[in-house]
């Protein structure tokens, strides 16, 4: 997220994801900036591609070297 005069900026952890209500949002958070149409919509494409990408584990490396040399 890109830094702004009240906002630090930051990058976004799609790895934890979870869904509010919005009434929670409301009593527990305060709203200090707004997203421009353009930047939800980028950040939304991200997070969804994000959710859709198959086949993309996390490899561990000692186990693909296993499978590719003569043991």
């Amino acid at each position: 997220m890109p830094k702004t005069p009240q906002f630090e900026g930051g990058n976004i952890d799609f790895k934890l994801h979870y869904v509010e209500e919005e009434n929670v949002l409301d009593e527990q958070y305060v709203k200090v900036i707004s997203l421009s149409d353009n930047l939800t919509n980028e950040v939304i494409r991200k997070f969804t591609s994000y959710l859709l990408r198959f086949g993309l584990t996390n490899t561990d490396i000692y186990e693909s070297i296993y499978y590719i040399t003569d043991n």
